[in-house]
């Protein structure tokens, strides 16, 4: 399992923030989420084979940007 925390640009709101979640939810390989609004970033437990891309793409396709990222090994 990774954990990858990701900052996200363009989040104004709460339901902004229910959105990402919803998003990358749907990306293969995520585990769980959580996004938070104040932090402006999301917190994302995957499984190792998650292509970090396609979470980025999923938060463009929600309208989004998605900025700096780390990940980490569970």
């Amino acid at each position: 399992m990774k954990t990858i925390k990701i900052e996200i640009d363009g989040m104004t709101c709460q339901h902004c923030a229910a959105n990402v979640d919803k998003a990358i939810t749907k990306v293969k390989g995520v585990v769980e989420v959580n996004t938070s609004l104040s932090q402006k970033n999301s917190t994302i437990t995957a499984l190792d084979d998650i292509n970090i891309d396609d979470i980025k793409k999923g938060i463009e396709n929600a309208g989004y940007t998605p900025l700096n990222y780390e990940i980490s090994e569970r």
